[in-house]
């Protein structure tokens, strides 16, 4: 997956996002998030859940 298919999306911004193989399954707060979240462990997949800051915030990473 590209990066900046996610990161450089305006819609994504300020949400929480659930990926599974690479594609965007559900955006939004973390409450719709959770409950899509369930339906992805039953179908055996891996999913990677991630939060999108919005343009203003400093994540700051430790090596």
């Amino acid at each position: 997956m590209k990066r900046n298919i996610v990161f450089g999306n305006p819609k994504y911004k300020g949400k929480h996002l659930l990926l599974v193989e690479g594609k965007v399954v559900v955006s939004g707060n973390w409450k719709k998030v959770s409950s899509s979240l369930d339906k992805v462990y039953l179908q055996g997949k891996i999913p990677t859940l991630t939060y999108i800051p919005k343009a203003d915030t400093l994540v700051l990473l430790q090596k």
